[in-house]
């Protein structure tokens, strides 16, 4: 998935950005109260991860200035990125966000999805 930063400066891709022992990936919408809440969640929960975990938050069908907002309001550090794909829900079979992924490497160095939540994680600790 190609994405770039949301001040357009970088365009890494979500397999440049993961960690050694597992990355925690969320899309979300900067217009999605849902998505909101989520993204506080997932930073609260973010603070007990190792340090090879890497946390990846992906704006999908947001713009720069909508995610730079939503970030400055509800003091959600970055980076966060943007798809730049508009096909991203259709490509992962899904059809509303939030969604929050946990991969993982392989043997090869291939991600592996190893668990998928879909909606806000309402019991942190079940995740």
């Amino acid at each position: 998935m190609q994405l770039e930063e949301v001040d357009g400066s970088t365009r890494p891709t979500l397999k440049s950005l993961t960690g050694n022992n597992g990355t925690v990936v969320v899309l979300f919408n900067d217009l999605c109260t849902g998505c909101v809440r989520q993204l506080e969640v997932v930073e609260g929960l973010s603070k007990g991860l190792p340090s090879d975990v890497c946390l990846v938050r992906v704006g999908v069908f947001s713009t720069s200035d909508g995610v730079h907002n939503l970030l400055e309001r509800h003091g959600i550090p970055g980076p966060v990125y943007l798809t730049t794909r508009t096909d991203v829900l259709h490509l992962l079979g899904e059809h509303e966000l939030p969604l929050t992924y946990v991969l993982e490497k392989d043997e090869a160095g291939n991600l592996v999805i190893r668990q998928v939540h879909r909606g806000v994680l309402e019991d942190p600790d079940g995740f």
